[in-house]
């Protein structure tokens, strides 16, 4: 586990819509955040970073070629954990004025060939929004320390992350969480990327499955995606009438996919959770 960067860059890059958030929100204003990503045909991807990591202290390669990098085609089972610090090479941790910030983050990768099943799973467990400031800043630097190498033009590391992992806002005073929501359109947009891609999401529904530019497309909005919160008591109030409410806990489904080609608005008001 040689080379975090990496994992960073992978991440950030086949993460743009995790299939499914779960949040827990505790009364001592801690909280855990489960970020799982369906990494289908990405899986290639992982396998690419997962040889790099495994190269030899003088850079050289293994026996297998550049092209071998179809995990499903393997017979093999992977079920790993990985700790951003824990697995820092030195060489990267003397850069960093807070290295251990990144200790908050594991991530879980479950790749079963014969299942044909690649899941990974973004872990983090905080005390406080302090602590998790310190990762996002430890991480801004980290992409700082190659900035002129494969992350360079990625946008900003910090805001990419925190927008993956989702927010939530705790005023446990008054026994509410507000869960932000954002546009992926207007994400887009701040990309520069919507004004060309306008003519294909108006022909979204007419698309097959399996065509090249409806997959492309699928990489830069989500599909389908389940959000699940757990409060510190049971859930009196939310103001999303689809919501699935059982206890402490509450499930909120988006189909942002769905939602352009139906031609309806993408719904950008902040969703309310009050609780006892």
């Amino acid at each position: 586990m040689k080379n975090l960067l990496v994992i960073v860059i992978v991440l950030l890059f086949i993460s743009c819509s995790p299939t499914l958030t779960e949040v827990w929100v505790r009364d001592d204003n801690s909280s855990r955040i489960e970020v799982s990503m369906d990494l289908g045909e990405s899986i290639n991807m992982v396998g690419s970073m997962m040889k790099e990591l495994d190269k030899g202290e003088d850079g050289s390669e293994g026996e297998e070629s550049e092209e071998e990098f179809n995990i499903y085609s393997k017979e093999e089972k992977m079920d790993t954990i990985m700790n951003f610090y824990q697995i820092m090479p030195d060489s990267i941790e003397e850069k960093l004025s807070d290295p251990e910030a990144l200790g908050i983050m594991n991530l879980h990768l479950k790749v079963d060939s014969e299942k044909e099943i690649g899941i990974m799973k973004m872990q983090m467990e905080y005390k406080n929004e302090k602590e998790l400031e310190r990762f996002y800043n430890a991480l801004s630097e980290l992409s700082e320390i190659n900035k002129s190498g494969a992350m360079a033009g990625g946008g900003d590391t910090k805001e990419m992350m925190k927008q993956m992992m989702g927010s939530t806002q705790a005023d446990l005073k008054n026994n509410i969480v507000r869960i932000p929501r954002s546009n992926p359109l207007e994400e887009l947009e701040k990309q520069g990327l919507l004004e060309e891609m306008k003519p294909k999401l108006d022909s979204l529904k007419y698309m097959p499955d399996d065509s090249f530019e409806r997959q492309m497309i699928e990489m830069l909005l989500p599909g389908k995606t389940k959000t699940i919160i757990h409060v510190p008591g049971d859930v009196l109030f939310t103001n999303d009438p689809t919501a699935i409410i059982e206890g402490n806990k509450v499930t909120f489904i988006d189909n942002a996919l769905q939602l352009i080609m139906d031609g309806k608005e993408m719904p950008t008001e902040d969703r309310i959770i009050k609780f006892k």
